[in-house]
């Protein structure tokens, strides 16, 4: 099949957004931005019968406007993706929608819009119940050891360069509810030196961090997303493991 579109690189002065598109009988159309609202060329996107066969795939155009037409009178849903350079690897990432009810299935009976934006954070609603989002995950080893008396572990996120779209943001805290292992969901996807602290008592005790189980812990930790390529139901990021040092 061909490849996945590929989200432009900010340019100097970019195109504006897609206008409306309107309505045709047993067609779906829509547009595909980025972060920025800018039309994303090349764009893979799916209508997919929910009922029987027959997928129907799309590209959107140098507008970010796509059409499928000729659909039969089933439930469809509607995905798209987008391939992204990063850290010298090709990612394939999906989009998200304007509004959680788009992500239901739809008879195109009269014609159906669905538009798609790249979203660098926000649950994707049709994996809502796998807890799965458009940022990328961290999981945290170790976090058990310092359950005691109620004590909480707090990372901060500090960017040590772009997000993935090529904007920027402020440091950040997470604050992790600690058990044998924990999940921080929906980071927005960039490089960034994590560091750790132990909230016990209105005292803060700095932790260290390691990149396994049998690594030296350092102070901080240098951390980032990478991505096989495949292009799947899910954000399109590998999980990030993160050990706490626990003092023997």
């Amino acid at each position: 099949p061909a490849r996945p579109g590929r989200a432009p690189s900010p340019p100097a002065t970019g195109p504006s957004a897609p206008g409306p598109t309107s309505l045709e009988p047993r067609t779906v159309t829509g547009t595909v931005v980025d972060t920025a609202g800018r039309p994303i060329a090349g764009a893979r996107v799916w209508i997919q019968p929910s009922l029987t066969t027959g997928l129907v795939e799309v590209r959107t155009d140098a507008n970010g406007r796509y059409r499928a037409s000729s659909l039969i009178d089933v439930p469809y849903s509607a995905k798209a993706w987008t391939e992204v350079e990063y850290g010298g690897r090709r990612l394939c990432l999906r989009l998200g929608m304007p509004a959680p009810a788009d992500f239901d299935s739809f008879v195109p009976v009269q014609g159906a819009v669905r538009d798609f934006r790249w979203q660098l954070t926000g649950p994707i609603e049709d994996l809502r119940s796998l807890d799965e989002h458009f940022g990328g995950m961290i999981r945290v080893l170790n976090a058990g050891s310092f359950a005691a008396n109620g004590a909480r572990v707090e990372l901060t996120f500090t960017p040590t360069g772009p997000r993935i779209d090529g904007s920027s943001v402020a440091a950040f805290t997470r604050a992790i509810v600690v058990g044998p292992s924990t999940d921080v969901h929906d980071l927005p996807v960039g490089p960034y030196r994590v560091t750790a602290v132990l909230l016990d008592g209105g005292s803060r005790r700095p932790i260290g961090l390691a990149s396994d189980s049998f690594a030296q812990a350092y102070d901080a930790l240098d951390v980032d997303w990478t991505g096989d390529g495949t292009c799947s139901n899910r954000a399109g990021y590998d999980w990030v493991y993160v050990w706490l040092h626990v003092p023997s």
